[in-house]
């Protein structure tokens, strides 16, 4: 099994619960997909500061970036919104994520079927 879980207003609102979580489904084999629009080195820092074990880490920005996007000042991406809203499902669907947990409501429109999308209430 294959599960995503997303960091902003996700892990980083309740970080002792999901260490234990995340912890538990590893210990099971769960392999652990971490999706972000933070980059790479932001996520792994805050990662890293709660204890948090994954496998995989994908940066909605990183990835762009490559391919000609900007980051600003803040370290915010400068993408198309289109691109930005579907490219957690399109991970998803090339990595055959089986679950993704995540607190905004777009990312679910856009997730392939046989993922179940999971939304965090604020």
């Amino acid at each position: 099994m294959k599960i995503g879980f997303d960091i902003h207003d996700v892990i980083d609102k309740h970080p002792d619960k999901y260490k234990e979580f995340i912890r538990h489904l590893g210990d099971d084999g769960v392999e652990i997909h971490i999706l972000t629009g933070l980059s790479r080195e932001k996520a792994k820092i805050i990662l890293a500061e709660n204890n948090i074990t994954y496998n995989y880490l994908y940066s909605i920005g990183d990835s762009y970036h490559r391919c000609g996007v900007d980051w600003d000042d803040e370290g915010n991406p400068h993408m198309d919104e289109l691109e930005w809203n579907t490219s957690k499902g399109k991970y998803c669907k090339e990595n055959n994520i089986d679950i993704m947990i995540d607190d905004s409501e777009i990312y679910g429109k856009y997730m392939p079927n046989g993922t179940l999308y999971l939304q965090q209430w604020k």
